[in-house]
């Protein structure tokens, strides 16, 4: 991606069919993890150098990509950096890592909730509003 920076045309225009094809294949295969870290961090230093259009883009899409395709650990790892990088960027960029962090924080609770048992003693019909007496007298 960093070659769509690169001030000759016809260089540019074979990566331009190579991220194409990367694309596609990527595109089609929902199982196929991409690196979600070196994507922020070319992201986020093209914006801030205010890289090449191309650059950013494509480097946009691919984290979007990226980011849905992470590993809950992964997301939750990449928070702090996420949070740390919105003050850094423009309104329309700050939305879209808020969403991220918001994705991540979702997907970390799931992921701890599916783990997370409710003591006996606190279990009831909590429907009705009547724990049950177990709960009461304790």
């Amino acid at each position: 991606l960093q070659l769509l920076g690169f001030p000759d045309a016809n260089v540019r225009n074979k990566v331009m069919e190579l991220v194409n094809h990367v694309n596609i294949r990527v595109k089609a295969l929902s199982s196929i993890k991409l690196p979600v870290n070196k994507i922020l961090s070319l992201w986020s230093t093209a914006l801030l150098n205010k890289g090449s259009p191309f650059i950013v883009n494509f480097a946009n899409l691919y984290l979007k990509m990226a980011y849905d395709r992470a590993d809950p650990a992964d997301k939750s790892a990449l928070l702090p950096q996420l949070v740390k990088a919105i003050s850094r960027h423009t309104r329309d960029n700050q939305t879209f890592l808020l969403g991220m962090v918001l994705q991540g924080i979702m997907s970390r609770t799931a992921h701890y909730s599916k783990s997370f048992e409710v003591p006996a003693h606190l279990k009831g019909d909590w429907a009705s509003g009547k724990p049950t007496e177990d709960f009461l007298y304790q």
